[in-house]
């Protein structure tokens, strides 16, 4: 069986095969949203910014013990081309579920064969696809043995860790009211299984999306898996809703088997307790370590956020949980379906992006206080709901360097679900707001051609072809799923990956810096939580602009050891081992 993915104008011929079954407090609170869809009542805004300093640690002291494996320059083969088009489109047969449903249009992006090119899961109601990448934009479809017998009917996202510290990228899969489920790789992409051996068999539960992280500090990867629930559409209204199903919290125990620690998240016998996260129809649960300390928290996105339990910021105090009370001002009261993490401001703290019903909530942190405000319509960040763009309901949102210019942008991807609610369009276009000098942000999805109106579920930035520009994953319903490859330039880059001596062999939780110019850019390694349904590769990825050279690259280890490297060449995949 031929199958064929197009590409604008041309034909990319995949070698395609049978088989195989186939994304310190302030007192101060951002305004409240209310009814479904969310209010479009404006947030609290500022503009406040903030820095941190960027000098290099005293070179008396010595780095932690690493080494630096070096990919080799790469340059761009033809950057005049970019003056023409930033993205060649590449259309992935094979339909998603009906718009209605919340499940089966997920995915997930990693390097699933050890080959040093990413691979691509897409998620169906009942078909899934592997993408196998052989050499640059070439892959094999389902490639026969790698998903055998492996029922994933109702799947609802994906993520990839190295769960068992073998050094390949295994998968979590999660479903609505089936077992979740967690295929070990054997390191050539071929998939066992083991969940249920493992302990995540948890039955008559509406998995979301996933994450992995380190929140006992133990040293190996935890998980927490998002609870959502049945959405009334029968006329009820939203506050009347019986409340979701749990988020559950996966312990570890070192060897690669997890208990459920659901119980840590903390809950209350009224539904609507400001401290009860465990009532709301989670999408996203996410770890980010948002204080630096080693412990990663734990950020909910809900939707229906404005009419029910709104998304809140769970704080991890050294393996145990309390809720935010408000004042942080990270409460998401809206239809949350997305969540983009970076340092948008330099000031050394993350930053977050949250699409939503009628609006995309960017919050950023305020100068030298426990506070982040939503800045999106300050800083330009506004969906434009009529012709011709028609931005209403977002899924999918990243922090990325789309055009290596060193500054985060956001693009997110939105889609039409059927429901009954109103103004919501059949054709909906996405956006990718850019980073201006200035701070703002200017929605350049026309003009750069990734506008596109296919329903969303989800959306992955990622660098698939290896050329140090970021691409576009699409996930999608009623259509086919989209991929959108950056058209490469003359600007610098930078990817870095990690690896360390088990547990967590990919430094999940790390922290990297690159030191140039004066500045400093930091990232973050992350297990997945960054997108509805979607789980992108632990690795980090900077825009340089014309840096040829950077004159550090720090990691600060999960551990908080730091290891360091100095006048190392821009437009490279580097890898760093502890």
């Amino acid at each position: 069986m031929m199958r064929r993915i197009r590409a604008g104008a041309w034909l990319l011929v995949l070698v395609a095969a049978c088989g195989g079954n186939n994304g310190d407090g302030k007192d101060k609170k951002s305004a409240p949203d209310s009814g479904t869809p969310d209010s479009p009542t404006p947030p609290l805004e500022t503009g406040d910014t903030a820095t941190v300093p960027t000098e290099l640690h005293d070179t008396a002291v010595m780095p932690f013990p690493s080494t630096l494996d070096e990919g080799g320059v790469i340059q761009c083969q033809d950057s005049a081309a970019r003056y023409n088009t930033k993205f060649d489109t590449m259309t992935i047969n094979g339909e998603g579920p009906p718009a209605l449903r919340m499940y089966g249009a997920g995915g997930a992006i990693g390097d699933l064969d050890g080959n040093g090119l990413k691979d691509i899961l897409l998620l169906g109601e009942v078909e899934n696809f592997l993408l196998m990448q052989k050499t640059p934009d070439e892959y094999i479809i389902n490639p026969p043995g790698l998903l055998p017998d492996i029922d994933m009917t109702n799947a609802f996202g994906a993520s990839v860790a190295d769960m068992d510290d073998d050094g390949d990228l295994d998968v979590v899969i999660t479903r609505f009211m089936r077992p979740d489920r967690l295929l070990l790789n054997d390191g050539t992409g071929h998939f066992t299984d083991v969940a249920e051996a493992r302990g995540l068999d948890v039955t008559n539960h509406t998995s979301s999306s996933s994450s992995w992280g380190d929140y006992d500090a133990d040293g190996d990867l935890d998980l927490v898996v998002g609870g959502y629930g049945d959405i009334l559409e029968d006329g009820t209204e939203p506050s009347d809703f019986p409340g979701a199903d749990e988020t559950i919290l996966y312990q570890n125990d070192g060897q690669g088997y997890f208990t459920d620690m659901r119980n840590l998240i903390p809950t209350a016998a009224d539904l609507k307790d400001p401290n009860n996260v465990q009532s709301g129809y989670t999408f996203l649960a996410t770890f980010i370590d948002v204080h630096n300390d080693g412990y990663p928290d734990l950020y909910l996105i809900n939707d229906i956020g404005g009419a029910f339990t709104p998304g809140k910021m769970v704080w991890n105090n050294g393996g145990t949980f309390t809720v935010d009370d408000g004042s942080a001002g990270l409460h998401v009261a809206a239809s949350g379906m997305g969540l983009g993490i970076g340092d948008t401001n330099g000031d050394g703290v993350v930053d977050f992006a949250v699409p939503a019903w009628g609006r995309v909530l960017f919050l950023e942190s305020a100068a030298n206080a426990n506070l982040w405000v939503n800045v999106a319509n300050s800083k330009g960040v506004i969906p434009r709901p009529n012709e011709p763009h028609i931005q209403v309901v977002g899924w999918g949102a990243e922090l990325a360097d789309m055009d290596n210019d060193t500054d985060l942008d956001i693009p997110v991807a939105f889609g039409f679900i059927t429901t009954s609610q109103v103004g919501n369009p059949d054709q909906q276009g996405d956006a990718l707001w850019l980073r201006q000098d200035d701070g703002t942000y200017f929605d350049a999805g026309m003009v750069w051609g990734v506008d596109d109106r296919t329903p969303a579920r989800g959306l992955i930035a990622s660098d698939l072809n290896n050329d140090g520009y970021l691409d576009l994953l699409k996930p999608a319903v009623n259509a086919h799923h989209l991929l959108k490859l950056s058209v490469c330039g003359d600007d610098a880059w930078m990817r870095v990956n990690l690896r360390q001596p088990a547990p967590n062999v990919r430094a999940v939780g790390a922290r990297v810096r690159l030191h140039f110019f004066g500045r400093m850019l930091e990232r973050t390694v992350l297990g997945g939580g960054t997108g509805y349904a979607t789980g992108r590769d632990p690795e980090v990825h900077f825009g340089l602009g014309d840096a040829d050279t950077v004159d550090r690259i720090e990691v600060i280890w999960p551990d908080g050891e730091v290891s360091w490297h100095e006048d190392v060449s821009s437009k490279q995949i580097l890898t760093i081992t502890r």
